[in-house]
């Protein structure tokens, strides 16, 4: 990887060997703004340490990455420079890997839960707290009511959206 180490974007979807080793090796790139590992399903919560080095990572793809639970989330809440986040169909995912992101990504603008069928209306009412949140995506939660993405959004700027367009 040495010659990559300007690399900005990497894209890996659905690369079915990569794992936490190659997250290691990832994590060497320094400079990466954007990365999308959506289908990655062998990177579990130690993949997740290697993010806390990317402090230029801003946008993060890791729908389908089925391995990740509570405690990967926490790690990831550690790259506070993410704006934009993917999590879809991470059904390990519950409301309190949610209340981590929320403690520490104070730079977040638009983050994707779809499909985290563990995600309540507990779980989205600690996103009240990201200054910047203004897009989230509810679909497929079926503990997320309306009346939770109502009270999100009447304590914020945030946009909640709840079905598929």
């Amino acid at each position: 990887l040495g010659s990559l180490m300007q690399l900005c974007s990497l894209e890996l979807p659905g690369c079915l060997r990569v794992g936490d080793v190659g997250m290691h090796s990832i994590a060497h790139l320094r400079s990466l703004l954007s990365l999308d590992l959506r289908g990655c399903s062998l990177i579990t919560d130690q993949g997740m340490k290697a993010f806390c080095s990317l402090s230029s990572l801003r946008s993060l793809d890791l729908p389908g990455c089925v391995r990740i639970t509570d405690l990967g989330i926490a790690e990831l809440a550690k790259v506070t420079s993410l704006r934009y986040l993917n999590l879809s169909e991470l059904a390990c995912i519950t409301d309190q890997g949610v209340k981590s992101l929320a403690g520490g990504l104070l730079s977040l603008e638009y983050l994707v839960l779809a499909g985290c069928v563990r995600v309540s209306d507990a779980g989205i009412d600690f996103l009240s707290e990201l200054p910047l949140l203004y897009m989230l995506h509810v679909e497929d939660c079926p503990l997320v009511t309306e009346e939770g993405a109502i009270a999100l959004e009447g304590r914020s700027n945030v946009t909640v959206i709840r079905y598929r367009v």
